[in-house]
């Protein structure tokens, strides 16, 4: 159980390092280390019990999960930006851009 509780402080200290200049990749990295390790520490429980000192770092971990949280809401909200961005540039572009040819002739009767 130490050994797992140590890896999910290593991986959270790793994250809050580089929380500001996070990429999305290393995001979904670091959630699928964490959950990992997660999961295998309730795995863990199950088994046996914890102890004190253990309970009090998996709180002071827990202390952490708001500024995780910010930060992965900081990049989904670049993402929907930059999506919102791309799709009014795409929108710009089509005014633009003509879906007949040039060189073709159109012919309006009037009646």
């Amino acid at each position: 159980m130490k050994e797992l509780i140590d890896e999910l402080e290593q991986i959270t200290d790793e994250f809050m390092e580089v929380s500001d200049d996070l990429s999305y990749e290393r995001a979904v990295e670091f959630v699928d280390k964490r959950q990992r390790v997660i999961d295998s520490i309730s795995v863990e429980l199950n088994k046996v019990n914890i102890t004190k000192e253990d309970k009090i770092r998996v709180n002071n971990l827990l202390k952490y999960d708001k500024i995780i949280l910010d930060s992965l809401e900081r990049l989904k909200l670049e993402a929907r930006d930059w999506l919102q961005q791309r799709s009014r540039i795409k929108a710009q572009h089509s005014a633009y851009d003509h879906p007949y040819s040039p060189g073709s002739i159109l012919m309006d009767r009037r009646k």
